[in-house]
C-alpha cells in the first residue's frame, strides 16, 4: 500500500517553482494567508490546595466593534432612505405584480413613523385602481387629501377622482 501511494506521489508532476503557493491565484492566496485567531494567553492561579497552580487559557478581550451612538445614527440614516423599498415597489408596479406591490406597501404603512406615507398612499390607490378595487382606492385616496390636502400628489388624486364619477 504505501509502495503504490509512493508511486502516484512521484508520478504527479511537481511544480518547478520552489515554493507551491506561487502556483496558486489571488483568491486562493487570501485563503492561504487568512489571519490567525487570537492566541489563547495563560495565566496561573492557585489551585484551592495549597502549594498547586492550575494553567487556565484566557482569550484577550475583543475591542467593541461600534457604540452605541453609531448604530443609532445608522440605524436612522436607514429609516431616512425609502428609496430602495420604493424602487421594489415601483418595479413590482411596473411588472403588474399589484399583490406583491400592496403587501409590500401595507407593510410599509403600518409604522406611523415612516417618512413618505403620503408617497406610499398614492401608490396604494394605484395599485387598488389597477386591482379593479375602486371603492378602496377611492377611500385611500380621500384619506390621502385629508391627511395632506396640499401634498404633491393632491392634484393628481383629485384628477383620478373626478375620472370615478
Amino acid at each position: 500500500m504505501k509502495n503504490l501511494l509512493k508511486n502516484a506521489l512521484q508520478a504527479v508532476p511537481r511544480s518547478t517553482t520552489p515554493n507551491h503557493k506561487s502556483r496558486l491565484g489571488p483568491r486562493h492566496l487570501a485563503l492561504v494567508r487568512a489571519p490567525k485567531p487570537a492566541k489563547a494567553q495563560k495565566q496561573t492561579r492557585n489551585a484551592q490546595k495549597p502549594g498547586k497552580q492550575e494553567s487556565v487559557e484566557t482569550r484577550a478581550p475583543k475591542a467593541p466593534t461600534s457604540s452605541l451612538a453609531d448604530a443609532h445614527s445608522l440605524a436612522e440614516s436607514l429609516a431616512k432612505d425609502t428609496s430602495w423599498i420604493f424602487d421594489g415597489i415601483k418595479s413590482d408596479m411596473r411588472h403588474e405584480n399589484w399583490a406583491d406591490a400592496l403587501r409590500k406597501l401595507d407593510n410599509y404603512l403600518e409604522d406611523p413613523m415612516s417618512p413618505q406615507r403620503d408617497e406610499a398612499s398614492f401608490l396604494k390607490g394605484l395599485c387598488l385602481v389597477k386591482q379593479g378595487d375602486k371603492k378602496g382606492a377611492k377611500r385611500i385616496f380621500i384619506q390621502y387629501l385629508k391627511r395632506w390636502p396640499s401634498g404633491k400628489r393632491a392634484e393628481e388624486i383629485k384628477a383620478i377622482l373626478s375620472s370615478f364619477r
